[in-house]
């Protein structure tokens, strides 16, 4: 018979394919890489049949599919293979996935009634089938705990008999217990059959209690006579014995084969049944301990938690860690007692993990002489607290010890120790226990200050977020959002842990989506359609939306005031007022769908390096650089998105503020985002772009300094009421401009508004504050939802939704430029001056422009980008030196009285070119 091994060479090209799966440019013949180098260092040769890799970049040992399995996937060689065994599809010796029973149908005959069961033994268990259970189980064992090797059974319904027979690769089993039967086929594909009962079975039935009485009789039957002979002894006060253990294990497999091993086991008929009290407390009658030998994956932990709190003198057996990193032979991760003694060959291992079993019951009295004392075993109260979500984290960066309690995915931070006692003395009080107890943990030092350094250490999990989802967590729900649903995805339990204090603190009911935007790829653009307006966050963004409110509300307004404020309470919080031509509210709609798309970004914890944006809030109004409006609500968007980020919010008017070296020191891997409100005209932009780009460096006082990884490092958000100071095209690239019109703004003397308008006049209260009811702010969340499911879906179409950018570049240009510049070339270059539609010497008008606007220091680099952002912000101007006057360089050269001169060249709307050289 061909071994497992064998076979998997045989269904993989000798393996050539396993290592084609982990290196796909693998070559039979010649040299090949498997790591960045010059050179090809990587061949493959085949000996005995197997392909074998050797790398002699490393250390030239040839290596075969599975060793590579091994290095790779991080198990061990058994691990290895069956992973393989299953990846190929081989089947197993002694698993075969094709196996199945054989069948027969027949007429019931005259003495099978309908709803009859019946079945035949077999006489003996078949290596095979003992295999099938474990190494440890003998068919004396099974015989002892009524598990009975099946030749068929038969189930008569509706007149019809049909036999179902087990064969060589096929065994059935039944267990027989008091009022039913279990019958179990191991190998049986359909889940739902894999077991089934007959009978009438109890709801929460112990499995092995029979043997566990019987042997507990057995046991105070050992002397009887003896005893019974001492005078004055009876029965009422004679002392039974109990016996050392029982193992109350997850399942009939476990259970037998600790069986094997000289242990007596109990087992429910499930993991998830309930062990009820009075059978605990009939069982503590008969044995000195209880042992729990739970599943290690997530449900048998969490039953294990559950059964050691409720049943504190209850021992719980843990099975290593390591396991989990195991394989079973489909490929599964291991994590039961089974899989344990598959990978365990010295059976006292099992012993020495009995021995350091333990419970959360934390105080005893210990013998001490003549008398019993009082204490606290201090393993047993770590463990306590433990299983009730007590530990500590060390920052891997900083070093720093946290202190936390998890409840379910939640993780709390805990300010002291006093904490931890009180919980301890709150449980004690519930429990009922004795004052003698309660006193002993408050006079205890095991339960002061040195309990928080005992605590058990362990690492969180807390990402949220994939390149195409996001978690997010609300008081009464967790979700997820992908790119491939259009609902939230709610999770009952998260396996993503949270940190309490990012738990948004509302609980959220989904409604119907505020509005749909469906990518039309052919056309470049979103077909965009507001479904209601609930939120009052979206009505809000949609007013900072409107760039035409004065042409809307003042210009185009109606004689009648009465129409007017008719006129004004219909569309009070909308982008196509009728007012509006298509043009306008389609550039409305963009800068809406731009701050949908904006919040959506923001919201998302993921950061792609094509994605590398700082989020810049800005006027939409073309104002001097002298002149700020403020006022149009941009710091209101982002102040909501700090109810759902973690944020750390920096003051940008201060001038000072990147030259603090400490000033990131409030940022930490749990930042999700940084807020930079109202920079100032020359904010230190240049500080923060390696931060958008790359590593973040983090520089605490007093402290060593670290930084976070680009993909676990904050997104950056800045309002302000300028555009970004760096405006060159690796800048502009790398920002995600927002842009707000000034719906929202206050009247001066000299600014031109009529009237001052506030969120808040809109509303009639303030947004977001403590009068903001519950409804609201799920309204308001709902549409945040909405935002970053509609984010997702553009990740499918990769697609960035900027702006309307005109009035954006009008202001960058204006930036550019600066007013004194401004002043100068609107008068040196009026369209109507002799300085257009001519040659003009460009060292003649640097030397006037640094004479006239007073710019000292102004570079002829400077000069040409200045002179560029005046054209293109000014309506006369078609062009700045045309293209048929320059040469290859761009420039236009000319030799004036035997000297080589730079000329300038601006034409004029209308002017046409008739002479190249005279023009």
């Amino acid at each position: 018979m061909k071994s497992n091994i064998e076979k998997l060479y045989e269904v993989t090209n000798s393996g050539l394919d396993i290592i084609k799966f982990y290196f796909p440019n693998a070559k039979e013949n010649g040299h090949f890489k498997i790591r960045e180098e010059k050179t090809p260092s990587v061949s493959l040769k085949i000996s005995k049949g197997v392909w074998l890799l050797i790398d002699f970049g490393d250390d030239a040992k040839p290596k075969s599919p599975i060793d590579i399995c091994m290095e790779i996937e991080n198990c061990d060689f058994k691990s290895a293979l069956n992973i393989l065994l299953n990846r190929y599809g081989v089947q197993i010796e002694y698993i075969n996935s094709l196996q199945k029973p054989d069948f027969e149908k027949r007429q019931a005959l005259e003495n099978e009634k309908d709803g009859d069961f019946s079945y035949d033994k077999n006489q003996n268990f078949s290596e095979y089938e003992l295999k099938l259970f474990g190494k440890y189980v003998t068919e004396d064992v099974c015989i002892k705990y009524s598990y009975y090797s099946v030749a068929n059974y038969k189930i008569t319904k509706n007149g019809q008999t049909t036999i179902v027979k087990s064969n060589e690769k096929y065994p059935i089993f039944i267990h027989e217990c008091d009022s039913f039967r279990k019958i179990y086929q191991p190998l049986c594909q359909d889940k739902s059959y894999k077991f089934f009962y007959n009978g009438e079975k109890p709801k929460d039935y112990v499995n092995g209690l029979e043997v566990l009485n019987l042997a507990f009789k057995e046991l105070n039957a050992t002397d009887a006579d003896a005893e019974a002979s001492e005078e004055g002894q009876s029965d009422s006060n004679k002392k039974e014995k109990r016996l050392p253990e029982v193992i109350l294990c997850s399942g009939e497999r476990d259970a037998l084969n600790v069986a094997g091993l000289g242990y007596i086991p109990i087992w429910l008929n499930s993991e998830t049944a309930e062990f009820k009290s009075s059978d605990y407390l009939q069982i503590m009658k008969m044995v000195f301990k209880i042992y729990n030998l739970p599943d290690i994956d997530d449900t048998g932990i969490e039953q294990g938690r559950q059964l050691a709190l409720k049943y504190n003198e209850i021992y719980t057996i843990e099975l290593p860690k390591w396991l989990r990193l195991k394989k079973d032979h489909r490929g599964n991760t291991c994590k039961d007692f089974r899989d344990f003694i598959d990978f365990s060959s010295n059976p006292k291992s099992f012993s020495d993990l009995l021995k350091v079993a333990k419970r959360s019951k934390f105080w005893a009295h210990i013998k001490m002489k003549d008398n019993l004392k009082l204490e606290i075993n201090t393993v047993f109260l770590l463990y306590f607290l433990e299983l009730n979500g007590f530990y500590k984290i060390v920052d891997p960066d900083t070093g720093k010890i946290t202190h936390v309690r998890v409840e379910k995915n939640k993780v709390k931070k805990i300010v002291n120790a006093k904490q931890i006692r009180e919980f301890i003395l709150k449980q004690l009080v519930e429990r009922k226990i004795g004052i003698d107890v309660r006193n002993l943990v408050l006079n205890s030092r095991r339960t002061g200050v040195s309990v928080m350094d005992d605590l058990i250490e362990r690492s969180f999990d807390f990402k949220d977020f994939t390149h195409n989802s996001q978690m997010l967590y609300f008081m009464n729900v967790d979700f997820e959002l992908n790119s491939n649903s259009d609902i939230p995805l709610p999770n009952s339990f998260s396996r993503n842990y949270v940190w309490d204090e990012d738990v948004i603190k509302y609980n959220w009911k989904r409604l119907e989506p505020s509005f749909t935007a469906n990518y039309i790829p052919g056309d470049k653009r979103f077909e965009f359609k507001i479904q209601h307006t609930k939120s009052h966050y979206f009505r809000f963004l949609i007013n900072a939306s409107r760039i035409y409110w004065r042409e809307e509300l003042e210009e185009y307004a109606s004689l009648d005031e009465s129409e007017n404020l008719i006129y004004k309470e219909k569309n009070k919080f909308s982008i196509d007022g009728s007012r509006l031509d298509w043009d306008m509210q389609n550039e409305q709609e963009k800068h809406l769908l731009n701050k949908i798309f904006c919040i959506g970004y923001l919201l998302h914890r993921y950061k792609a390096a094509s994605k590398a944006w700082i989020v810049w809030v800005m006027e939409n109004r073309v104002t001097s650089d002298l002149e700020s409006s403020g006022g149009s609500g941009k710091s209101l968007m982002i102040s909501f998105l700090q109810n759902m980020v973690n944020t750390v919010r920096m003051d940008g008017r201060n001038k000072k503020l990147t030259e603090n070296s400490h000033f990131t020191e409030r940022v930490s891997r749990e930042t999700d985002l940084i807020f930079i409100d109202d920079a100032y005209r020359y904010f230190d932009f240049d500080s923060f772009y390696n931060c958008i780009t790359g590593d973040m460096a983090i520089n605490p006082k007093n402290e060593k300094s670290w930084s976070i990884p680009y993909e676990k490092s904050p997104k950056i958000v800045v309002t302000s009421n300028y555009p970004t100071p760096d405006i060159n095209s690796s800048a502009q690239r790398r920002t995600l401009l927002t842009v707000f019109s000034d719906y929202y703004h206050k009247m001066t003397e000299d600014n031109g508004y009529l009237e001052t308008r506030t969120v808040a006049d809109d509303f009639g209260y303030d947004l977001f504050r403590e009068n903001y009811d519950a409804a609201f702010w799920n309204e308001d969340y709902n549409f945040c939802v909405d935002c970053l499911l509609f984010y997702l879906h553009t990740l499918k179409h990769n697609v960035r939704c900027d702006p309307p950018m005109e009035n954006v570049n009008k202001r960058i240009n204006r930036a550019i430029m600066g007013e004194a510049f401004l002043d100068w070339a609107s008068i040196y270059f009026a369209s109507d001056g002799t300085n257009v539609n001519c040659f003009v010497d460009k060292n003649e008008a640097i030397v006037d422009c640094r004479s006239v606007a007073n710019l000292k220091n102004l570079t002829a680099h400077k000069f040409t980008k200045a002179l560029n952002a005046f054209c293109k912000n000014t309506d006369y101007v078609e062009k700045l030196n045309p293209s048929e006057l320059c040469d290859r360089s761009g420039r236009i050269i000319k030799r004036v009285d035997g000297k080589i001169e730079e000329k300038i060249y601006i034409k004029t709307i209308g002017f046409e070119l008739i002479d190249k050289e005279t023009a």
